[in-house]
C-alpha cells in the first residue's frame, strides 16, 4: 500500500491503523478524542534523516492478498526489512497479507551463522491484542509452519537447516478474522562468536564489548554509553537502526535499550549488541544484565550476637560510637521504615527498581526506599534483606530493644535497587550508586546528605562479564571521595566476582564462629578481608542462656530451646509478611552479605573519629589492623585477616591529626558539542580531592569565535558535585558551518580546567529532493492536510494543522509516479518507542513533531 502524493483524499482496501503496536493499552487507534475546535497557529515539524543502506522500510502494496501477487522483499543484501501494513478483514476464509521470500533472503539467513529474527506486531481499532496468524507457506501453498499471537506479538524465526536445503522461494503470510494494523520486521543481522574475558588480577582493564560480551539469553535490555554530545534524537534513530527502543537515559551518557524481539537467542541478542558496538557514537555497549543478593538461608533463630565480640566491637565502642554526620547507604531491597530499631537511623532514600513488573510496590521509579517484600506469590519467604543489612551496621543501641548495632549514631540512606526475587538491573544498580553517592543520575535528585560508605551486600555470578556501566559509576563514586564495601559472594569459588573486585571497592569474604572461612564464602587474591558471616549448623559448643523476646518490634524466634549448640549464624532486625500485613521482627541468618556489612560500619566508625579519611586511607586501616589467620600475612583464604573494629579505631584516633587533602578540579566532559537538534548542554564539576573546593568563575576564553552562548549554573561548594553547568546556544546568529569556543573554570584553591564547545550548523544534506509529508485520519486513511519540504530544509509546516488526531507519514518520490515509500526512496513516520503515534491537535505548538526519514541519501 502506497500513499498517492498526489491525490487527496483517497481511497484504499486497507485503511492506515497500520503502523502500530502497543500504545494507549495495546493500540493506537481512539487513543486521542476528537478535537471539534481547529488550532489556530501553524504546525511545525522536524525530519532527521538516518541514511543506511542496510536497512529497508517498506508500505504494504496492494494486491498482495495470494502468492501470486506477493509482495516481494529486497533480494539485495539488508539487514533489516520493514513492512508496514493492515489488514481489513472480511470474514472467512480469513483475510492475509503475502511478502515472497527469495532465495537471497534466506542466504543471508543461512550464511556466516545469520539468523532471521521475525517480529510481527499488531493493533485493532476495537481489540488492542487482536488475534492474527503468521505463517510460513512454501512455494505451492503448503503451510510449513504457523505461530499465533500473544499479547498482539508475535516473534519468530524462519531459517534452512542446511544451505542446500535453501528453497528457490517462499512466503510469510499474515492472516485474521478482524481488521488489525501491522508492523512486521525482518532482521537479518549476522551474528560473531564471542568469549567473555577473563581477569588474572583486581586491576581491571575494560575491554570492547565486542570482545568479550555474549547476551545471554534472558536479557532484554541493552545498554549504551554514547559520546559525550549526543543528542537523544540521534540516540533514538541509532537504536532504530538496530532494532532497539530507548527506555531510559542517565545524565551520565548511559542509555538503557529494549530489545524488540525479546525471545531472541543468544546468538542473535548478540548480533545486535555487535551492530550497536560499531556505531561511531557509542563508546560502549553491554547487556543490561543482572546483580543478586546474596542468598539467606531459612536457618533457626538466636539471639546471640557473637559476631560483635569477634570484631572487638565492645572495644572500640570505647573510643567512638560514631557520629549522626556520617551516612551509610545500603543499595539493596529497600528497608522497613516501620522497624522500632531502625526507624530513629533512617533517612529518606530512593527507589531505582525502574520495571514496574518487578518493583512489587505498585509503580518504577519513586523516592520511598520501603521494602515491600520480595517474593509476592511466596509472601513468607520474602527475605527483606535490606532491612536485616540495617540492622547490622546501625540498629539503634543502648535502647533496651532488640539487637545493637554496629554504629550507635550513624544515618542510614536506603536505597532501593532490587525487586521481585532480589534482582537488580545493572542500569538501576548503576544508577543507584551515582544516587547515594551524590552524582547526577536518572531520578535527577541528589540525596540531601550523600552517602560517605556504601554497602553493596550483592554480587554478579562469578565468572560473569563485567557491566562498564557498574564499573563507571564504581569509579565515579571512588573519585567522589565515597568509601564502597562489596560482599564476596556465596559460591565457594576464587573465580572473580564483581562488584566486590573492582579495585575501588573494599571486598570482604565471611568466616563462622570457629574463625574458619564459611563453607560458602569466595576466596582468592582479590579478597580483602573477612568478618563474621556465620555457618548454620556449625558445631560451637554449649548455647548461651539469654532472653530471646523482642519487645515492641516482635519476638525473636529462636531455635535453640531443645538444642545444646551456641547461635552460629547472625541476628538483625527483619521483617515477616503472611501476604496482607509485614510485621517488624528479629531473625538470623548468614552469609557474605552479613560480612560486608561489619565491614561497611567500621568504616563509618573510622570516618566518625577523621572525616578526611579517604577511601584508600580506609582500605590501609582496615587491612592492616586485621587479626590474621590462616597462613601467616596475607593469604588467598582470609586476605589481611578478620576485621579488627577496636584495632581499626584506635589506628584512625592516631592519625586523625594527619593533614587534610587538598581539593581537586574535576570536569564530567573535556569537549561538548552542539549538534543540529540541541540548544542546552549540561556539564558537571566535581571535587576528587578533599576540603572545600572554592569555585571564583566560569568564563569564556578568547579562543573560537562562538559567542552567542549563555552560562547557568546551579548548586554551590562541597567536597563532592560542586555544581552543574548548563550552557544555553543562540543559534540564530549561527551564520557559518562550525563555530567553537573555551570554557574556562577558575577555582580559589585548585587548578583551572578548560572545556571546549562546539556548534554546528551544517545539515546532513544540502539535497534539494523533495520529500511529501502526508496528515492521516487514523481511522479512515484520509488526507487531512499535506505538506512538502526538502532533504536539506529538514523542517516543515502545515499551516492548516488537522481538527483531529492524526499520523505523520513521509517520504521521497524519486522515480516520479506519485507514489512515496516505494524501494529505494526514503520513507519514514512519526515515532514513539518503535511504533508511529496518533498525534492530539490539542497543544501542537508543544509537541515535538520529529519524523525520522529512512533510507539512501
Amino acid at each position: 500500500m502506497h500513499w498517492d502524493a498526489r491525490s487527496a483524499p483517497f481511497t484504499m482496501r486497507h485503511a492506515l491503523s497500520i503502523v502500530i503496536s502497543g500504545l494507549c493499552g495495546g493500540g493506537i487507534i481512539g487513543c486521542d478524542p476528537p478535537i471539534t475546535e481547529p488550532p489556530s497557529q501553524a504546525t511545525n515539524g522536524e525530519i532527521i534523516l538516518l541514511s543506511h543502506n542496510t536497512t529497508s522500510v517498506l508500505l504494504e502494496q496492494e494486491p498482495n492478498d495470494d502468492l501470486a501477487t506477493a509482495l516481494n522483499l529486497p533480494d539485495y543484501d539488508v539487514e533489516i526489512v520493514t513492512i508496514l501494513g493492515v489488514i481489513q478483514a472480511g470474514g472467512a476464509p480469513p483475510d492475509s497479507d503475502v511478502i515472497r521470500l527469495f532465495p537471497e533472503n534466506f542466504r543471508l539467513m543461512s550464511e556466516n551463522s545469520s539468523i532471521a529474527a521475525i517480529v510481527l506486531q499488531g493493533s485493532s481499532p476495537d481489540d488492542p491484542s487482536p488475534d492474527f496468524n503468521l505463517q510460513f507457506l512454501s512455494s505451492d501453498g503448503s503451510l510449513l509452519d504457523e505461530f499465533s499471537s500473544t499479547n498482539g506479538r508475535i516473534e519468530a524465526s524462519a531459517i534452512p537447516s542446511e544451505p542446500s536445503s535453501i528453497p528457490d522461494s517462499s512466503y510469510i503470510a499474515i492472516t485474521s478474522t478482524q481488521a488489525f494494523a501491522y508492523k512486521l520486521t525482518i532482521d537479518f543481522t549476522q551474528t560473531t562468536s564471542t568469549q567473555s574475558a577473563s581477569t588474572a588480577s583486581k586491576s581491571i582493564t575494560s575491554s570492547p564489548a565486542s570482545t568479550r560480551v555474549i547476551v545471554p539469553a534472558n536479557v532484554t535490555e541493552l545498554l549504551a554509553i554514547f559520546r559525550t554530545g549526543t543528542s537523544q534524537a540521534t540516540r533514538i534513530a541509532i537504536a532504530d537502526q538496530c532494532n532497539l527502543d530507548v527506555l531510559d537515559a542517565s545524565p551520565s551518557g548511559v542509555c538503557r535499550l529494549r530489545i524488540r524481539d525479546r525471545a531472541a537467542t543468544a546468538a542473535e541478542k548478540t548480533a545486535i549488541l555487535q551492530s550497536l558496538t560499531t556505531h561511531p557514537t557509542v563508546r560502549f555497549a553491554e547487556p543490561n544484565g543482572f546483580s543478586r543478593l546474596q542468598k539467606i538461608p531459612s536457618d533457626p533463630l538466636f539471639p546471640d550476637q557473637w559476631n560483635l565480640d569477634a570484631i572487638n566491637a565492645p572495644d572500640a565502642w570505647d573510643i567512638t560510637t560514631g557520629s549522626e554526620n556520617i551516612v551509610v547507604a545500603i543499595i539493596d531491597s529497600g528497608v522497613r521504615f516501620d522497624h522500632p530499631d531502625l526507624n530513629p537511623r533512617l533517612i529518606d532514600g530512593y527507589d531505582f527498581v525502574s520495571n514496574a513488573d518487578v518493583s512489587l510496590d505498585g509503580d518504577g521509579r519513586d523516592p520511598d526506599a520501603t521494602d515491600p517484600g520480595d517474593r509476592p506469590t511466596n509472601p513468607e519467604r520474602s527475605t527483606f534483606h535490606g532491612t536485616r543489612i540495617a540492622g547490622i551496621i546501625a540498629a539503634e543501641s543502648d535502647n533496651n530493644l532488640g539487637v545493637a548495632g554496629i554504629t550507635w549514631s550513624t544515618k542510614l540512606l536506603p536505597v532501593r535497587a532490587f525487586g521481585r526475587s532480589g534482582v537488580a538491573t545493572d542500569f538501576d544498580l548503576s544508577e543507584a550508586i551515582r544516587y547515594a553517592a551524590g552524582l547526577p543520575n536518572v531520578s535527577e535528585i541528589v540525596p540531601t546528605n550523600p552517602a560517605n560508605v556504601i554497602n553493596l551486600s550483592l554480587a554478579r555470578s562469578p565468572g560473569s562479564p563485567i557491566p562498564q556501566c557498574v564499573e563507571d559509576a564504581i569509579r565515579d563514586a571512588y573519585n567522589a571521595g565515597v568509601t564502597m564495601v562489596a560482599a564476596a559472594g556465596n559460591n565457594a569459588t576464587s573465580d572473580m566476582v564483581f562488584p566486590a573486585a573492582f579495585e575501588e571497592v573494599i571486598s570482604v569474604g565471611a568466616i563462622n564462629r570457629s574463625g574458619d572461612l564459611a563453607s560458602y564464602s569466595n576466596f582468592g587474591p582479590w579478597i580483602d578481608l573477612v568478618a563474621p558471616g556465620g555457618e548454620a549448623g556449625e558445631d560451637s559448643g554449649p548455647a548461651d542462656a539469654g532472653d530471646d523476646t523482642g519487645g515492641d518490634a516482635g519476638t525473636v524466634e529462636s531455635n535453640d530451646d531443645e538444642t545444646d549448640t551456641q547461635p552460629t549464624a547472625i541476628l538483625s532486625t527483619a521483617a515477616s509478611s503472611d501476604g496482607e500485613t509485614i510485621d517488624p521482627i528479629y531473625d538470623d541468618l548468614e552469609g557474605t552479605s552479613l560480612a560486608c556489612a561489619h565491614a561497611s560500619a567500621t568504616a563509618a566508625l573510622l570516618l566518625a573519629i577523621d572525616p578526611n579519611l579517604t577511601p584508600s586511607d580506609i582500605r590501609t586501616i582496615l587491612t592492616e589492623t586485621a587479626t590474621d589467620l590462616g597462613n601467616v600475612g596475607e593469604d588467598d583464604r582470609f586476605g589481611a585477616g578478620r576485621l579488627n573494629a577496636s584495632a581499626a579505631v584506635q589506628r584512625a584516633r592516631i592519625q586523625s591529626t594527619a593533614p587534610t587533602t587538598p581539593p581537586s578540579l574535576l570536569l564530567s566532559a573535556t569537549a561538548l558539542t552542539f549538534d543540529n537538534q540541541q540548544n542546552r548542554l549540561i556539564f558537571d564539576i566535581l571535587n576528587t580531592g578533599g576540603d572545600v573546593l572554592n569555585i571564583a568563575s566560569i568564563r569564556r576564553d578568547d579562543y573560537g569565535d562562538l559567542t552567542d552562548i549563555t552560562i547557568e549554573t546551579t548548586g554551590g561548594n562541597a567536597n563532592t558535585n560542586i555544581a552543574r553547568v548548563a550552557i544555553t546556544l543562540d543559534r540564530s546568529p549561527l551564520a557559518i558551518n562550525a563555530q567553537s569556543t573555551r570554557l574556562i573554570i577558575e577555582p580559589t584553591n585548585a587548578a583551572p580546567d578548560y572545556i571546549d564547545i562546539h556548534a554546528t550548523s551544517t545539515p546532513p544534506t544540502t539535497s534539494d529532493e523533495s520529500v511529501t509529508i502526508l496528515a492521516l485520519d487514523p481511522q479512515t486513511s484520509r488526507i487531512l492536510t499535506q505538506s512538502t519540504t526538502t532533504l536539506a530544509a529538514r523542517t516543515f509546516t502545515f499551516t492548516e494543522p488537522p481538527d483531529r488526531p492524526f499520523i505523520l507519514i513521509a517520504g521521497t518520490d524519486r522515480d516520479g509516479d506519485g507514489q512515496i515509500c516505494e524501494p529505494g526512496d526514503m520513507c519514514g513516520m512519526i515515532n514513539q518507542a518503535d511504533a508511529p503515534r496518533i498525534v492530539s491537535p490539542a497543544n501542537l505548538a508543544s509537541q515535538q513533531l520529529i519524523i525520522i526519514l529512512q533510507g539512501p541519501l
